[in-house]
């Protein structure tokens, strides 16, 4: 692993991904999935998830993604909208409604 002498913190860098990206671009993902189907734009997805998985653990560019992935504790991204598009497939997703006071 890569000393950091600055910028921002690994645990900064992976709340803003699993906080702030992850949610943006599994946003409907119920709908585009499908698209997903298509190599260009899968490829797209695994590489954004692996360019915040080495910006948060700071390793080589080397390292295999899914090393990173169990390293971060980061679900990968097609395994995790293929889960959700297999809920709303077989009639099982549940969208819960929260009261916020």
């Amino acid at each position: 692993m890569k000393s950091r002498a600055w910028g921002t913190s690994p645990k900064v860098i992976h709340w803003i991904y699993t906080a702030v990206l992850r949610p943006m671009l599994c946003y409907a993902a119920v709908i585009w999935w499908t698209r997903t189907q298509y190599i260009t734009l899968s490829r797209q997805l695994e590489y954004l998830q692996r360019l915040a998985c080495l910006y948060i653990t700071g390793a080589n560019r080397t390292e295999p993604t899914a090393a990173l992935e169990i390293i971060t504790g980061i679900v990968p991204l097609r395994e995790a909208m293929a889960a959700c598009f297999g809920l709303k497939l077989n009639s099982q997703w549940v969208q819960l409604m929260v009261n916020i006071p």
